[in-house]
């Protein structure tokens, strides 16, 4: 992410507010995460949501750009672009432009969005988003565009993680005709379909993300203002109530009181998303996207199964780190029953609907599986 500034006012003095036209990359920048500067980070980065008209917007001044390179891949390339440590897409992009000799702007395209955002705000102009259109307008012409551009050749999509659902959602919009023309397929990594305990951690008391040493708050204040994190809470129709998901001190949390949750805690801009539906958006009735899908998932890594806190919550305090139970039918990340779920649709669509599981394969591993890149080649070939 990216933005340009122009605030009247920040958390501390030394915070710049003012970038002069130019850009300034927020996530993921190391040199935001120093300690007191990452707290201009969190300024610029929270998300506002509106319960009355149901509407986001960014903090007044900031600018954000959530689509980096849109179109290309320089916005997915790494998660650091100044630490080429931090490669996201990158070994699967290089593998792609090797064997198939894609060529990136052409028939290889990158279309990052702001991972803040659920469905709804995807679908909608965000107030300080640095594109006034929405972001599944600009997709839907990245399609078009990508289409036309290559003698008029369907497009697949192919997502990771979080943009698995995000797609979901995108192409449960898009009409029969519109997807029979430019889309030859859908092609999910990882994808949490049904939502994953992890995300509760975020909302909760904040993710460390795996970067070491740093305090499991840090990321909290960002964290539990994305409609994101409400959005893919584990779904009730593969976590009934009768699954303890969450404990604090005696009181227990099921996906049936994720409102009285987040009213413990004192989060009222997540309590009005969950009752406004946020969780139910594209998953709730988890309707097929009608068009080819290759879902690749790992599996038989410890994934987060349920969070155990040691004291009732305060409303307003962050608590404590929890202790986490595991279990190993997920891929560190999602657990297995949401992994699985998109062979729902093989009973409910025509078009095929195949699962690629690669054992002892993590969530980001995925991206850098041999085995897992050497299916994709394979997968890709036979899209018409």
């Amino acid at each position: 992410m990216q933005a340009t500034l122009d605030k009247n006012s920040g958390p501390h003095s030394y915070c710049e507010r003012n970038s002069h036209g130019q850009s300034v990359d927020l996530w993921l920048s190391t040199k935001e995460l120093v300690p007191g500067v990452i707290d201009c980070l969190f300024d610029n980065m929270a998300l506002r949501y509106n319960s009355t008209n149901k509407t986001y917007s960014n903090t007044p001044g900031v600018t954000l750009d959530g689509s980096v390179d849109f179109g290309g891949v320089d916005g997915l390339n790494y998660l650091d672009k100044g630490v080429k440590l931090s490669g996201y897409f990158a070994t699967l992009i290089s593998r792609l432009e090797k064997t198939l000799n894609y060529t990136v702007g052409k028939d290889l395209r990158g279309a990052p969005y702001d991972w803040r955002l659920a469905p709804d705000g995807l679908r909608q102009s965000v107030v300080g988003a640095a594109s006034s259109l929405p972001y599944f307008t600009r997709l839907k012409q990245l399609v078009e565009d990508t289409y036309t551009l290559n003698n008029n050749r369907a497009v697949v999509l192919l997502t990771h993680s979080m943009g698995g659902p995000v797609a979901l959602s995108f192409l449960q919009l898009q009409t029969t005709e519109w997807k029979t023309t430019y889309v030859a397929g859908f092609m999910p990594l990882s994808p949490p379909f049904g939502g994953a305990v992890s995300t509760m951690l975020a909302l909760v008391s904040g993710d460390t993300l795996g970067v070491p040493i740093v305090s499991h708050k840090i990321f909290h204040p960002i964290q539990s203002t994305c409609a994101s994190g409400p959005w893919l809470f584990p779904q009730p129709s593969l976590w009934p109530s009768t699954d303890v998901l969450l404990t604090a001190g005696s009181t227990v949390y099921t996906s049936s009181n994720y409102t009285q949750l987040t009213s413990d805690l004192g989060l009222a801009q997540a309590h009005n998303m969950f009752v406004d539906g946020v969780n139910a958006l594209a998953l709730g009735a988890f309707e097929p996207p009608h068009v080819r899908v290759e879902v690749l998932r790992g599996t038989g890594v410890a994934t987060m199964a349920s969070l155990v806190y040691s004291d009732r919550f305060v409303s307003g305090t962050v608590p404590n780190a929890p202790v986490e139970r595991y279990e190993y039918a997920g891929d560190g990340t999602v657990n297995d029953r949401s992994l699985n779920r998109g062979k729902e649709w093989m009973g409910k669509q025509t078009e095929l609907v195949r699962y690629w599981k690669y054992e002892n394969t993590s969530h980001f591993g995925i991206l850098k599986s041999d085995e897992a890149l050497d299916q994709i080649v394979s997968l890709l070939v036979t899209f018409e």
